[in-house]
């Protein structure tokens, strides 16, 4: 929380793997961070994050998004077990000290929009 999100990067990446993402055209990327608060309407906030995938064009050009090392999902669900989310590909992340949680700069107005999310019961 007090060294910022250099030192979180290093710390992520040094996390067991929490769980897994996949996308259609990917093999899956660890997550190494999964957190989960309750809601003041009884629902909950869930955080998922780990290191993002930087391309090598990325790497070599530098553009703007190589300061930005995160893919970070962030999910309401309501206490019915249904929600929204956003995913962030390249954001910048700050540290709620007050809370000790991970939150998403401009929450309101980032484009990935995640709809119709549920929770699903283990099997």
């Amino acid at each position: 929380m007090e060294k910022g999100p250099e030192k979180l990067l290093d710390t992520l990446q040094r996390l067991p793997r929490a769980g897994y993402i996949k996308t259609p055209n990917s093999i899956g990327y660890d997550l190494h961070f999964a957190q989960r608060a309750p809601l003041p309407d009884g629902g909950e906030r869930i955080v998922l994050a780990t290191d993002r995938y930087i391309t090598f064009w990325e790497a070599v050009h530098r553009p703007r998004t190589i300061d930005y090392p995160f893919t970070v999902i962030e999910l309401h669900i309501n206490a019915d077990g249904e929600g929204e989310g956003k995913m962030s590909l390249a954001t910048k992340i700050t540290a709620d000290k007050e809370h000790q949680l991970i939150v998403l700069e401009d929450y309101a107005t980032q484009p990935v929009l995640l709809t119709t999310v549920r929770r699903e019961k283990a099997s």
